[in-house]
């Protein structure tokens, strides 16, 4: 996906680097908790702003990482995955 996406001058997708298992359970963390706390976007969960502030998240993540491994997370049962030369591949 990266190496498929239109360079620009400012990307976030630059800032690209490789995970590692404790910084996906915090992404996790993050994910269950915004099914807790109820937002209107996803930026507005690390916003400053004091009437709208919920600073865990941003002690845990910033939202440029959040949202880069959220694009790039791709979950699949690679046992499930048909052989190239089968009909089936797509």
């Amino acid at each position: 996906m990266i190496r498929q996406t239109e360079e620009r001058r400012h990307s976030r997708h630059k800032k690209w680097f490789a995970t590692s298992l404790e910084e996906m359970k915090a992404f996790l963390a993050i994910v269950i908790n915004m099914g807790l706390i109820k937002k209107r976007s996803i930026s507005s969960y690390w916003s400053t702003r004091a009437c709208n502030a919920t600073p865990w998240f941003g002690t845990v993540m910033s939202r440029n990482r959040f949202q880069l491994i959220l694009r790039y997370m791709h979950v699949e049962d690679v046992e499930r995955i048909p052989p190239r030369n089968s009909p089936d591949y797509k």
